[in-house]
């Protein structure tokens, strides 16, 4: 039996998954998320290569995304 003041266990994750979706949306008009996250992705492949000269084949080869060439 539950009190009336208290929530079910279904209620708290049924609330906790709307805000979890809910928080990744939040990208607003006229910020520069693309751009940081370009930023973020070159910086970590130049970290990749000047670590491990030996993964350039990945990333160089035919079947590399294209946001790594």
């Amino acid at each position: 039996m539950l009190d009336d003041n208290r929530i079910s266990r279904r209620s708290l994750f049924v609330g906790g998954a709307a805000a979890a979706l809910l928080a990744g949306c939040a990208n607003g008009v006229g910020e520069n998320a693309a751009a940081r996250l370009d930023g973020r992705v070159n910086t970590t492949r130049d970290y990749l290569l000047q670590t491990y000269p030996g993964a350039a084949g990945l990333i160089q080869g035919p079947r590399a995304f294209s946001i790594c060439r």
